[in-house]
């Protein structure tokens, strides 16, 4: 009864890695069936991560506040102003990264067609 047992359970484990495409082969490579992480653009940056993960916190300490139905205004009014503080300075970064990627470009295709 066992044996069965095991069998069916080895039964299983084939047709699931079928269906995933999973085979012992390949050892941990992805398969070509999987989709990739996106690249990331050209002009993000560390900094805009560690705003973008301000950012987050900020929001969270909010919904939390709001969630913890907190009587004391002064509570949530503090955590929205510092999660509209936050996402103001990732929004600026994020345009200021973008315009300088922008210049960088049009130096580069001058430049080019200079040459």
């Amino acid at each position: 009864m066992e044996s069965n047992l095991n069998k069916t359970n080895n039964e299983q484990s084939e047709q699931w890695a079928k269906l995933l495409d999973i085979s012992s082969d390949t050892e941990g490579e992805p398969s070509a069936k999987r989709q990739k992480c996106r690249e990331q653009p050209p002009w993000w940056s560390e900094e805009l991560r560690q705003f973008r993960n301000n950012t987050i916190a900020s929001r969270r300490q909010l919904q939390r506040a709001r969630r913890k139905g907190n009587v004391d205004e002064v509570i949530i009014d503090l955590a929205f102003a510092a999660y509209k503080h936050d996402k103001l300075v990732f929004k600026v970064a994020i345009e200021d990264a973008k315009a300088h990627a922008e210049r960088s470009a049009n130096k580069e295709s001058s430049s080019d067609d200079k040459t």
